[in-house]
């Protein structure tokens, strides 16, 4: 009998930190951590309020630093100022060497901290300066 309860409770030990890990990592932000060459980038907008290479700057930081979160979080949890949106394309090859085609993804910056990715196939990837 004293057998089975120690199982029960290494299992019952087990079970805790297998679910605490598994909610840890549900909360853990991850960057975008995509690096992009300046010529790589295309800037489609006037609203920015500095030059074209800061913006440039600015969107290379975003694909490499920001923070990838749901869409919910991104539209509830964050300010959103209208009608001050920077964007244009990025085009990259993944692999030169592996011969794989040339990749286009549109990015848009809002004020704030706040961008969004739209692949090629339309899937957005919201994007976060700061995680909450």
């Amino acid at each position: 009998m004293r057998h089975i309860r120690c199982i029960t409770s290494i299992i019952a030990l087990f079970l805790a930190v297998v679910f605490t890990t598994a909610i840890a990592l549900a909360d853990t932000a991850v960057k975008f951590g995509i690096e992009v060459e300046a010529s790589q980038i295309e800037v489609n907008s006037d609203q920015f309020t500095g030059s074209e290479e800061d913006l440039v700057k600015e969107i290379q930081t975003v694909l490499k630093e920001y923070f990838v979160v749901s869409e919910e979080v991104w539209k509830k949890d964050y300010p959103h100022l209208a009608l001050l949106d920077s964007s244009g394309t990025v085009t990259w090859e993944l692999d030169a060497e592996a011969n794989q085609p040339k990749k286009t993804w549109v990015w848009m910056l809002r004020p704030g901290g706040l961008a969004t990715v739209t692949d090629e196939d339309g899937t957005v990837t919201y994007l976060v300066k700061e995680v909450k």
